[in-house]
């Protein structure tokens, strides 16, 4: 996969789509799988993720590179042990401009540990989301309240081994990521 060249009209409609953008757009160029993520099964982390893309042959590297996660050892063995055929197994790359975070962070809309518990979860860290999914930082938890968005607990993450006392996030951005 990653010494294959890209189908000659795939990689010209990616050059074309590149060129209208600035040329100093930050790129992330990431997974997206039909069936990726679902109540019985998560996906997240097994794919690549390629962020802060800058060129055009790096976002070719970067869509190649994405497309192999697909066939990946970790990606196979999760397969096999959802009892998902690889064969059939398809992934569209999605290559979007990366937003500058100050924090960032992931939304369970619902407890992925008990699913009919009435809680959601949000996690998040300073900087970007990479900081989370990568382990690289241990993120403020919030448990709410999914009826009614109700904080019911917080617990700060660390950061730099420090124990931080106040949240990454207000009520008031709680509350609107409850009501998305």
């Amino acid at each position: 996969f990653l010494n294959a060249s890209l189908p000659s009209d795939l990689a010209q409609a990616i050059y074309g789509a590149l060129r209208q953008l600035h040329p100093q757009t930050c790129l992330a160029v990431r997974s997206s799988a039909p069936g990726e993520d679902s109540a019985q099964r998560s996906f997240a982390g097994l794919h690549e993720s390629i962020t802060n893309v800058r060129s055009e042959e790096s976002v070719i590297r970067a869509v190649k590179t994405v497309w192999a996660s697909l066939w990946s050892d970790a990606a196979l063995l999760y397969r096999r042990e959802l009892a998902l055929d690889p064969i059939r197994s398809r992934m569209a790359v999605i290559v979007q401009e990366m937003i500058p975070a100050k924090t960032a962070g992931v939304v369970f809309g619902r407890d992925p540990r008990n699913q009919s518990a009435d809680k959601e979860i949000v996690e998040a860290v300073p900087g970007a989301c990479s900081n989370l999914v990568d382990g690289i930082l241990e993120p403020d938890r919030w448990i709410l309240q999914r009826s009614s968005g109700l904080v019911l607990e917080w617990v700060a993450g660390k950061r730099n081994s420090e124990q931080h006392d106040l949240p990454l996030l207000t009520d008031s951005a709680l509350q609107t990521l409850h009501d998305r």
